[in-house]
């Protein structure tokens, strides 16, 4: 079998790259908003991630001198090789959700940054004891790279996650930023990955093959997810009580 590199950054000093940038200066947010259409104050408008009942509920649980930064990771198996090689990579990118939504999506503005490329080894190659185990295990040991490189690239965030890290932005403002997982930005195939789900399943339902086509709707898997205290799956809900419940608060 050959030998692959893992390359990765700090995805804490890349904020805190981020947060310095005076590009980004005006166009960043730091606390919760609410809007409504209506002065009884029931129907809500969601825009900015910042909008959001996962970011105010986040900004009610921590102390009252500390900012909610919400990451935003992005993720897809990219080939990088024709003729040496065939070879493939995870490129991990990360941006913030303090960051404003249209300026985020210009690619111009630099406001996602490369973190980690996750290598794609070739495990079919290596020989396995029975044709069972030759069929099966090239997925589940990527699957399982997959997630032992996340975990690395990941340690400071659930570190800053539990206790608060100090970032300035452009002007000099220190601001102690407790950092949470926001949202993670994949096609179908990278999801199931990061849900450590297999290819034919569904990583929002409990759907299975036999279920497709189905007229009956199906038990969302989501609460399930967010049992888990990794916090990879909270951003996907927004209803503050669904949030409270299933983390136990």
């Amino acid at each position: 079998m050959s030998c692959s590199s893992f390359f990765y950054r700090d995805p804490i000093e890349c904020l805190k790259f981020l947060a310095a940038n005076p590009t980004f200066d005006g166009y960043q947010t730091y606390g919760p908003v609410k809007f409504f259409t209506d002065k009884e104050c029931t129907e809500c408008v969601y825009g900015e991630i910042n909008t959001g009942d996962a970011w105010y509920f986040y900004q009610k649980i921590i102390d009252p001198g500390q900012t909610v930064n919400l990451l935003i990771f992005a993720s897809d198996a990219t080939h990088v090789t024709n003729f040496s090689g065939d070879g493939k990579v995870h490129p991990v990118y990360m941006s913030t959700a303090q960051i404003h939504g249209d300026i985020r999506k210009q690619p111009n503005r630099r406001a996602f940054i490369l973190v980690g490329y996750i290598p794609v080894c070739k495990f079919q190659k290596t020989e396995y004891p029975n044709p069972t185990k030759q069929q099966n295990y090239p997925g589940r040991l990527q699957a399982r790279l997959f997630h032992a490189c996340l975990k690395i690239i990941m340690k400071t965030v659930a570190e800053a996650g539990r206790t608060a890290v100090p970032i300035t932005n452009s002007h000099g403002d220190v601001r102690m930023n407790r950092v949470f997982l926001g949202a993670w930005i994949a096609d179908k195939e990278e999801q199931n990955i990061i849900a450590a789900l297999g290819a034919n399943s569904c990583y929002c339902c409990l759907a299975e093959t036999h279920d497709l086509g189905s007229s009956k709707p199906l038990a969302v898997s989501i609460p399930y997810l967010l049992k888990k205290p990794t916090h990879l799956f909270f951003s996907v809900s927004n209803r503050e009580n669904d949030i409270r419940q299933d983390q136990g608060c």
